[in-house]
């Protein structure tokens, strides 16, 4: 129910994330920037699309901030993919 998740392009709409109640933006990829800094609340975790990469140590970071997140709103995480 506080979960969304999209792609970079989802992240790019203000009206969306504010009309949906988003109020944070775990982002996970490479190069991505937060688009609208003082809306939301970002954290960024940089792990690339590739076979080899280890994701699963993002993992506990990602489900901290999630957590926390929906302590007090909703979270969107967005990938560069």
């Amino acid at each position: 129910p506080g979960l969304f998740i999209g792609s970079k392009e989802a992240e790019s709409s203000l009206a969306a994330l504010l009309s949906a109640g988003v109020t944070h933006i775990l982002q996970c990829g490479v190069e991505l920037m937060p688009t609208h800094k003082g809306h939301f609340v970002y954290k960024q975790l940089t792990v690339s699309d590739k076979e080899d990469e280890d994701i699963v140590g993002a993992f506990s970071a990602a489900f901290d901030f999630i957590n926390e997140a929906n302590k007090s709103g909703r979270v969107i995480g967005t990938y560069a993919g």
